[in-house]
């Protein structure tokens, strides 16, 4: 059993609390105050020592209890059996569905912490499909893109090489294949498309036979002749100075053999112009001058005449081959019949000039290099020729190049090899977010597992729900997904009051009181505030629920009355003066029978810079009048005859005035307004009214933390105090005489 309340140091509104001169915790005990005053506080110490860890607000906290034998402290070395029912047992063990329309809650601590963990593998499980769905959705549109990516790329490839059949899957043969040298130059490219899309067969070329060589042996003869001197026995100088002369005058030596007339004017030639002309004009003479012409000829029948093939008898892509080749061969051709035209020109230089030496016009001609170009040309003319043989193959080769070169152009263009790399990336993250779902999927069922063994207490809770209305006037039912549904006979209860929610509270405490074999004869138990401050509707049958559970009205041995607390020991804290009235009459009557209890009341004071709460054995006041009216007025008439400035009278003296008054007003006037609106029915007196009202307005409206850091003095505490009572005493004087009289008796 806990004996004492030894220290309890920063824990919320107990700032250094020494109770070790109060008397000592008895089997049965009751602990009254008013909201506020650190009734819950009080019972979480005792809740600290049930979860054997400190409260979550108060990690500094220290505190000490005392038991027969020893202590209880906050290093928690030892910690009693005890069960604690409080808000905090509430909040941590039912949970109201509040996106329910119809009242559906979770019972326990741990179903709590099950549902909370469901719903957030639900949720998880949730954005895990859907994060599940947007992958798949951008890995297939990647994926659709590169398909059509290669598609349109297949597609072009076939019509530009006139290929029929070639789709989607050859290009990723050819891509996955290739690499990015696989690509060809701007010309090379058109090369091989030449080659690839030719659909023209050329017939063979004749290989061109040229002999730039013969030129040599002709440039010697005409060399020769060049230098050969006529001689002449009789020269006519006049012919040698001018060639037009001697050229007319040779022609016309022959139109006049045999003849006596000149052809030219009729008149008889002389007898001896013949001879001369002959001896002028000599065999030698004549000789040359056939040997020029006969030269001449060769010479001219010795050009190269034979032409190029022409330009379009080559395959387009050797064209510019041709082209190169054959304006080179083309300009040593030129070269050499232009030395053939020099050496005729000299030679036709001689004819006029017969008697003198010549020399030859200064030409030449490459040999080598003129060879050369008509090799290089036939080069072209074979390779044009080895294409017309091997046309299909080379085509082939070329459809080949064309595709690896477009292939290898989609795998720049396109990152194929990243891309189909982020494919299979991307389908490892879907496989294993796939098998990750379905790693949820059984954990939720798991957890759903669990939950459904929840539902199993149902129909104990609802004995005790019984035994607590008197009737079948509200239980629960466990709903497909392993919660519970609140009816009340045979329909869905709806708009619980917060009494009937904190008696479902209550009763689900009561019930888990013995799981896990725990003896409630072995168990220390704590009720804080029990009756809902919002609903007191169900005052008498918490009242009666707790006292059949944990007291027991039997025969002793000798047949004497034994008054039985079924649990190890009892502790109920309240707010409510009627549950206390009635707790203490029950407490009052184990007394007779020398059954040990104790009383104790918790207060609120003022203490330097902040406020505290403390633990007090309880005033005789309390049950002598039975009554908290009385109570409060008693508190109230003692100050006004011995004013006293304690912190503490000071402190709460503003709370019970407004209590008192409110409750005489409502009585007296049936006053359903606030203390504001009726209480100039009670103080006439317009100043003094205000002056009271502002007084019990402005230091206890609400208990609010700004409220308790204004702390009245006591001359404005004893005269809200007069004006009250003299009111109440003008307006009533047998009821204020009955009153005075029984607070002194």
């Amino acid at each position: 059993m806990v004996t004492k309340i030894n220290k309890i140091k920063d824990f919320g509104v107990f700032k250094n609390f020494n109770g070790t001169a109060l008397s000592e915790f008895k089997t049965f005990n009751l602990i009254y105050g008013w909201n506020y005053s650190g009734k819950t506080t009080l019972s979480r110490v005792f809740r600290c020592f049930e979860k054997g860890k400190l409260h979550d607000d108060y990690r500094a906290a220290t505190f000490e209890l005392a038991n027969q034998t020893g202590k209880f402290d906050h290093t928690f070395l030892s910690v009693p059996n005890i069960r604690v029912f409080n808000s905090d047992f509430i909040k941590e063990n039912l949970k109201w569905d509040a996106d329910n329309i119809e009242p559906i809650l979770l019972l326990g601590a741990e179903n709590i912490e099950l549902q909370k963990k469901l719903e957030e593998a639900e949720k998880k499980l949730k954005l895990s499909d859907e994060n599940l769905v947007t992958s798949r959705k951008e890995k297939d549109d990647k994926d659709k893109r590169l398909k059509k990516a290669l598609t349109d790329k297949a597609r072009s490839i076939g019509t530009l090489l006139g290929v029929r059949n070639f789709d989607r899957d050859n290009l990723i043969r050819y891509v996955e294949a290739v690499q990015a040298q696989h690509t060809l130059s701007n010309g090379g490219f058109d090369k091989f498309k030449a080659r690839a899309i030719s659909t023209e067969h050329k017939p063979p070329i004749s290989i061109l036979r040229f002999d730039f060589s013969a030129i040599e042996q002709p440039k010697v003869e005409v060399e020769g002749i060049l230098t050969k001197q006529v001689s002449s026995t009789n020269q006519i100088k006049k012919l040698l100075d001018d060639k037009a002369l001697s050229s007319w005058v040779e022609q016309g030596k022959k139109l006049h053999e045999q003849k006596v007339n000149c052809e030219f004017c009729g008149n008889p030639l002389p007898s001896d112009l013949v001879d001369k002309l002959n001896k002028h004009f000599s065999k030698e003479y004549d000789a040359l001058k056939d040997s020029i012409a006969n030269k001449i000829t060769k010479l001219e029948t010795s050009k190269i005449t034979q032409p190029l093939p022409a330009e379009t008898a080559f395959y387009p892509d050797i064209q510019s081959d041709y082209q190169l080749s054959g304006s080179l061969l083309l300009g040593e051709v030129n070269n050499f019949n232009n030395v053939v035209d020099s050496l005729i020109l000299d030679l036709k230089r001689k004819q006029l000039e017969p008697f003198n030496k010549l020399n030859l016009t200064p030409v030449s001609i490459n040999t080598q290099k003129a060879e050369k170009a008509l090799k290089n040309f036939n080069t072209v003319v074979e390779k044009n020729n080895k294409r017309t043989s091997d046309f299909d193959t080379e085509k082939n080769e070329a459809v080949e190049k064309i595709k690896s070169h477009m292939a290898a152009e989609f795998e720049r263009e396109e990152s194929y090899s990243t891309l189909k790399a982020q494919l299979i990336t991307d389908q490892s993250a879907i496989d294993d977010a796939v098998k990750d779902i379905e790693k949820q999927r059984q954990g939720i069922l798991g957890i759903k597992s669990q939950l459904s063994e929840t539902v199993k207490g149902a129909s104990q809770i609802n004995n005790h729900l019984k035994i607590f209305f008197g009737k079948d006037d509200v239980k629960i039912e466990a709903t497909p997904d392993n919660k519970f549904k609140l009816i009340r006979g045979d329909e869905v209860a709806k708009n619980l009051s917060e009494g009937e929610k904190t008696a479902i509270s209550f009763v689900y405490f009561i019930t888990k009181l013995e799981e896990q074999n725990n003896k409630l004869n072995d168990t220390i138990v704590y009720i804080d505030d029990p009756v809902s401050s919002l609903d007191s509707t169900h005052l008498f049958n918490i009242y009666s629920f707790i006292k059949n559970t944990f007291y027991q009205d039997t025969k002793d041995q000798n047949g004497g009355r034994l008054h039985v607390c079924k649990c190890k020991q009892l502790f109920i804290s309240t707010h409510n003066f009627e549950f206390y009235n009635l707790i203490y009459d029950w407490f009052s009557d184990t007394k007779k029978s020398q059954t040990p209890q104790s009383y104790f009341t918790i207060e609120r004071t003022k203490n330097a810079n902040w406020d505290e709460s403390t633990v007090k054995e309880s005033s005789s006041l309390i049950q002598k009048y039975r009554s908290e009216y009385a109570y409060l007025f008693s508190i109230i008439h003692r100050f006004h005859k011995a004013p006293s400035d304690t912190d503490e009278s000071i402190y709460f003296l503003p709370n019970v005035l407004r209590k008192f008054l409110e409750t005489y007003l409502n009585f007296k006037f049936l006053s359903a307004f606030n203390i504001e609106e009726s209480i100039s029915k009670l103080i006439a007196n317009p100043v003094d009214c205000e002056r009271a009202r502002k007084f019990m307005h402005y230091y206890s409206h609400s208990l609010t933390t700004e409220s308790f850091m204004r702390f009245p003095d006591l001359a404005e505490c004893s005269e809200a105090i007069r004006i009250v009572l003299e009111a109440v005493e003008k307006n009533d004087p047998i009821h204020y005489k009955s009153l005075t009289e029984h607070a002194h008796a």
